[in-house]
């Protein structure tokens, strides 16, 4: 339970910055990494061990999948 609560607390987190990114930027985020870099987030949190993000810079989907 702990696991997923970090999971869905991670992806709001990153969900909530990759639209603030939008509104003000007018684009999406090219990768993860710009949101930390032009400090939406202080940075990209840890993937959820046996996870990872997918995002798609097109259309501002993250989504976490299992590997």
């Amino acid at each position: 339970a702990r696991k997923t609560a970090i999971k869905t607390i991670d992806q709001a987190g990153l969900n909530n910055a990759i639209q603030q990114f939008y509104a003000v930027e007018d684009r999406f985020p090219k990768d993860l990494n710009e949101l930390a870099q032009k400090r939406y987030v202080q940075s990209v949190p840890e993937r959820p061990p046996g996870s990872r993000f997918v995002y798609n810079p097109a259309t501002g989907d993250l989504k976490i999948v299992r590997q």
